[in-house]
């Protein structure tokens, strides 16, 4: 589940004021907001989302095309993820953002860490607190 900004017929379609609030997503690519493409005049128009007590249960590897998407829960996109792919990364490109009381469980068979897998934010402006990850049998 992704809401974006992208390039889209001839102009900038923005991403504004999205909720994402209280879903359970069990063996999925995950959530998250993004720039979809290149960075341009799109890149500020991402703003004041509420990713909020979401459940992202086993997060699966997306499509090679969207291979950069790291967390099971991600806004924003860090620094140093190849670019080369759909989502861009820009520390301001998403701002004014509330990200809390998420949770990732991934499954320990899968050999995933928390550290690159579970919530990802990489936003300005953002308030981030009671999100967690786990590792489950």
């Amino acid at each position: 589940m992704w809401v974006m900004s992208l390039v889209y017929g001839g102009g900038y379609q923005p991403n504004m004021f999205f909720e994402i609030i209280d879903n359970v997503l069990k063996d999925t690519q995950g959530l998250g907001i993004v720039i979809d493409g290149a960075l341009g005049s799109n890149s500020t128009l991402s703003m004041g989302h509420v990713v909020r007590g979401n459940t992202v249960i086993g997060k699966q590897a997306p499509p090679t095309e969207y291979g950069n998407a790291l967390g099971a829960i991600n806004v924003g996109q860090p620094a140093g993820v190849d670019t080369t792919q759909h989502f861009a990364n820009c520390l301001t490109c998403v701002r004014g953002t509330v990200v809390e009381d998420n949770q990732v469980k991934l499954y320990q068979a899968e050999n995933r860490t928390c550290e690159n897998n579970g919530v990802v934010v990489y936003a300005a402006y953002t308030v981030e607190r009671g999100n967690s990850c786990e590792m489950i049998p």
